[in-house]
């Protein structure tokens, strides 16, 4: 209780917030496992921790294979948190789904999705799918389309939508916004623009709208 409660020696670790936490669930394991095998030893039980011992690893080998899955979330949690793709609280997509990591647990990993509900997903299929981790890097392109009309003049459409993004403060000037035509029709011509922000400082979809 006393090594669950003090959290300094586990922020000394080079380890992320994530790997920390499990390194903390596995110490308080360890001491746990300790502390009935000193229990026996201080009891005179050495046969019976002997035995013990012996059952565990016939234990071990049978629930291995019972429980596969289990113990394969629970390996990929342990290679999560020690590669440290993510950390808590960054905005993340995996296999499609979309959310804020909420924590590792030895099963699973759990995100906020944008609509605020809470989804599992088996660290074993984490490792396994592709991670686009969006919070990695601070600065993040966004880009639209707007449509136009044939009869306006597309080089002063093109220099009214980058004065417009320079006046916003969210837009930064490096990398440079650019916008360019991306298709020709018969009654609209529709240009793409694009712009950089700074994600620490502002929100993405506010400053995209």
């Amino acid at each position: 209780k006393l090594v669950g409660q003090r959290h300094r020696w586990i922020e000394r670790l080079p380890f992320s917030s994530l790997g920390k936490q499990l390194a903390l669930r596995a110490a308080r394991a360890v001491i746990v496992i300790i502390g009935i095998l000193l229990a026996l030893e201080l009891l005179d039980a050495t046969a019976i921790v002997g035995a013990v011992m012996g059952a565990a690893g016939l234990a071990g080998l049978a629930l291995g294979f019972a429980f596969k899955n289990i113990v394969e979330n629970y390996l990929a949690g342990v290679l999560l948190s020690t590669r440290n793709p993510f950390e808590i609280g960054d905005a993340v997509e995996i296999d499609g789904k979309q959310g804020k990591i909420a924590r590792l647990t030895s099963r699973d990993t759990v995100l906020v999705t944008l609509d605020g509900n809470h989804l599992r997903i088996p660290n074993a299929k984490v490792m396994n799918s592709d991670l686009l981790n969006y919070s990695r890097n601070p600065l993040r392109r966004f880009d639209f389309y707007v449509g136009v009309s044939t009869s306006f003049d597309l080089a002063e459409v093109k220099r009214t939508a980058l004065l417009i993004l320079k006046e916003n403060p969210a837009v930064l000037d490096d990398p440079t916004p650019m916008v360019v035509i991306d298709s020709l029709g018969d009654s609209s011509v529709v240009i793409r623009v694009f712009a950089w922000l700074d994600q620490r400082k502002h929100g993405f979809l506010k400053v995209k709208s």
